[in-house]
């Protein structure tokens, strides 16, 4: 069905990132058999709870730049609004020229970089309801794992990271990341010896079925020459 062939990514244009950028994700995913589809805040607008979570969301404190935050939290809302389905960063792409149908999502899954940095999940729509609305009712003051460098911070992986640990959301690293060296190397940084491998159910031929790279290496190319890991967010 197009529900389990299409490929959904959120893209607003303000983060340093440019449209040559979501240019190369929509060609890759179209190469693999997919159907890219870019979401942005408009859809998230169209949820009856967008006024809401958002007030509280915009209260969440940033190291970061507010919009760029307010992106990685509202795009799980854009996802409740469209029916649920699976979201990748636009710097994730697939690995292999044709991959197979995904199954139909369910329970929120993160797929990506060590079973908790959202860069590929999945679920359907009240499983995105759900999760943003723990996000944004997260208790963050005073809180050691919500701060960067002493200062007060949450981002969605962070707050991703803390649903995982409590296992409020389930947890498959199908994504591996870019590394100097020639040899596939997995989880949430390379060259990691403790990095979880990817789970066998994600594997093609071996091989995890997509490659997240950093924005900053997505940004030089992503057939570039000595990329590098991809990084903390936060």
């Amino acid at each position: 069905s197009l529900g389990a062939r299409r490929v959904y990514t959120y893209f607003e244009g303000k983060h340093g990132n440019t449209p040559a950028q979501l240019g190369v994700w929509t060609k890759c995913w179209k190469e693999a058999g997919f159907d890219p589809f870019v979401l942005n805040e408009t859809h998230a607008q169209a949820h009856p709870q967008y006024p809401s979570l958002k007030e509280r969301l915009m209260a969440m404190p940033t190291v970061n730049p507010k919009h760029y935050e307010m992106s990685c939290f509202l795009r799980h809302l854009a996802m409740a609004q469209i029916g649920g389905g699976y979201m990748v960063d636009y710097d994730v792409i697939p690995v292999v020229a044709l991959l197979p149908t995904l199954p139909q999502p369910g329970n929120y899954t993160v797929h990506g970089d060590g079973g908790f940095v959202p860069s590929f999940v999945s679920g359907k729509a009240s499983e995105y309801l759900r999760v943003i609305r723990l996000m944004a009712a997260m208790n963050v003051t005073n809180q050691r794992e919500f701060s960067h460098k002493g200062k007060p911070h949450i981002s969605d992986m962070h707050a991703m990271r803390r649903l995982a640990t409590e296992r409020r959301v389930l947890s498959r690293t199908c994504v591996a990341l870019p590394s100097p060296s020639p040899k596939w190397d997995s989880g949430f940084r390379c060259d990691v010896p403790s990095a979880p491998p990817p789970d066998s159910r994600c594997l093609l031929h071996g091989l995890p079925i997509v490659l997240h790279f950093s924005h900053n290496s997505f940004s030089k190319g992503v057939w570039g020459v000595g990329l590098r890991a991809s990084r903390d967010r936060g």
